[in-house]
């Protein structure tokens, strides 16, 4: 197993359009259809506001963890604001989501001077014991209304 950072480009969109929309379809709670903007990914990963990282077999990808780098409104740091993660089914048993936090966080803090991780699981699939396992705290439950 391979983890490392990437880059969103077009090919890593195309590489993993069927994983991106089987992990859309597990998570969704809209009733609007899902409709990534690729464009979108890729642009704040050319300018340094995505940080992803990858875990490959045998130079497949199985799994990705992305987070948006913004300034905290709060406080006088950056922040790293989880934008996705998922992990192909088959890998989820062992400790490659450990291994991808893990990554992540020397990544966000060596490379984009991130001072606090923000994580998020949904309710019906639920990672705060992975999360709480890793040291993370629950702080905050969001909700979301469709207008």
């Amino acid at each position: 197993m391979e983890i490392r950072e990437e880059k969103y480009t077009l090919d890593f969109a195309k590489e993993t359009g069927e994983m991106i929309h089987d992990h859309i379809e597990e998570i969704n709670w809209y009733s609007l259809p899902p409709c990534l903007d690729h464009i979108v990914y890729i642009r704040a990963s050319n300018r340094g506001e995505l940080a992803l990282t990858v875990a490959r077999e045998k130079g497949k990808v199985v799994g990705y963890l992305g987070f948006w780098i913004i300034k905290s409104m709060m406080h006088d740091c950056w922040v790293g604001q989880q934008a996705g993660i998922f992990l192909k089914k088959e890998y989820r048993k062992g400790r490659t989501a450990i291994e991808m936090i893990k990554f992540a966080e020397g990544l966000l803090k060596e490379k984009y001077d991130v001072s606090a991780i923000h994580l998020a699981s949904t309710v019906s699939k639920d990672l705060g014991p992975l999360f709480k396992y890793l040291k993370y705290k629950e702080t905050e439950i969001t909700y979301i209304k469709e207008i």
